[in-house]
């Protein structure tokens, strides 16, 4: 005997729609779950994306010792660096200025603070101060970036550094 035919013979109206088996109402309810997950999901994501930090969501260490930094390409390149740690400060410029002046394309300092890999050129990551505003870059010309960790709450270039690296790029 199938569910229908038990449904009619119980004496229910046969105008009336039979109502769902269990197991389809467990089904359709295990459906709408999974959507309200999927909804909340892609809202938690996307309000965490929005965000100007480009730190991550895990906790790192404060940069000790020296820095292997990497650049992407392009001409709002990404800044990263190993080991990933944080720092307090990012200088971009041509290699010809002289150590004590101030970036000639970008620089970022945090006073209070550190930020985690990647930095997007540019965009200054939460709470940091620009030292110098972000000039576009020149395609074919040699640029050096410089990450440090320095315990300065000043932004002189010259500042002592606790961890540093440098790398060039060319956009």
């Amino acid at each position: 005997m199938t569910w229908l035919e038990f449904y009619r013979q119980s004496g229910a109206p046969t105008s009336a729609e039979p109502p769902l088996r269990p197991s389809v109402r467990c089904q359709m309810t295990t459906e709408s779950f999974s959507r309200t997950r999927l909804v909340a999901g892609i809202l938690v994501c996307s309000t965490v994306a929005c965000g100007k930090s480009t730190a991550p969501l895990v906790t790192l260490r404060p940069c000790e010792g020296p820095l292997t930094v990497a650049v992407s390409s392009g001409m709002h390149p990404s800044i990263s660096w190993t080991p990933q740690c944080t720092l307090n400060r990012i200088l971009v410029d041509a290699p010809t200025l002289a150590v004590d002046r101030f970036p000639s394309n970008w620089g970022v300092t945090l006073s209070a603070g550190q930020f985690g890999p990647p930095v997007e050129y540019g965009i200054a990551p939460d709470g940091a101060s620009t030292i110098e505003p972000p000039r576009p870059l020149e395609v074919g010309r040699t640029y050096t970036v410089t990450v440090l960790r320095t315990t300065a709450t000043t932004v002189l270039p010259s500042a002592p550094a606790l961890s540093s690296g440098s790398a060039t790029f060319t956009p």
